[in-house]
């Protein structure tokens, strides 16, 4: 395990500075078009410049709202069924009761994105898309305490705290995730299988502390 950990961490230091000459463009898109939203997802509040003065006029951040909301209103509005399942057999389109059955899941799956922060969070990605030119965001299942599905969230990810890696078909094979929690956010998540280091933070009030965490999928 300690092995694999230190892999880990090795590929994304190695990923990191790959794109380092790429993430001082994203910092200058977020000066001026998307003022502090790079800077604020990974950093300590105190290492954050809230003095910072760059922006003079608000023309290319109008417009990149703008086109965000007009992207989500055109291509993901809740208002509206914008997506369904179908069938491709030919044998199941013709079954009135598999169509049934079908019509019933798409109903449900709407319903799911209009009851869950879908609404929120996509528009939250559209305007990285709109800005940064490519933007993430994930799913997560929560539960109620008896482990059944309360709801779906999702989460649009700052994409400074992104990595992956493809294998030769394109496809994405290893997904990191670079995090700054504090000790109070790591045990809240964990519990008392945090590591012996949050558990004494949590016991002495240290519960600011913060801590490097990476968040590993992989096929």
């Amino acid at each position: 395990m300690k092995e694999n950990t230190s892999k880990v961490l090795r590929r994304v230091e190695q990923l990191k500075s790959k794109r380092r000459n790429i993430e001082e463009i994203w910092y200058l898109i977020e000066r001026f078009i998307t003022p502090f939203r790079v800077q604020l997802s990974n950093s300590a509040e105190s290492d954050i410049d809230w003095g910072l003065r760059d922006l003079y006029d608000s023309t290319a951040v109008n417009a990149n709202n703008n086109l965000a909301a007009h992207l989500h209103g055109a291509l993901t509005n809740l208002a509206t069924k914008w997506y369904k399942h179908v069938f491709t057999d030919s044998d199941m389109k013709k079954s009135k009761g598999a169509q049934v059955w079908l019509d019933e899941v798409n109903s449900i799956n709407i319903r799911s994105l209009q009851e869950s922060n879908f609404d929120l969070e996509i528009n939250e990605f559209y305007l990285d898309l709109t800005s940064f030119g490519t933007a993430c965001i994930m799913s997560s299942e929560v539960e109620n305490p008896d482990g059944s599905l309360n709801r779906i969230e999702y989460k649009t990810i700052p994409i400074n705290e992104c990595f992956f890696d493809l294998n030769v078909s394109g496809e994405l094979v290893h997904f990191y995730r670079e995090l700054l929690w504090s000790a109070l956010e790591i045990y809240d998540k964990f519990g008392e299988s945090a590591p012996e280091v949050i558990k004494k933070d949590i016991e002495s009030g240290n519960l600011g502390n913060k801590y490097r965490i990476i968040f590993h999928i992989y096929k």
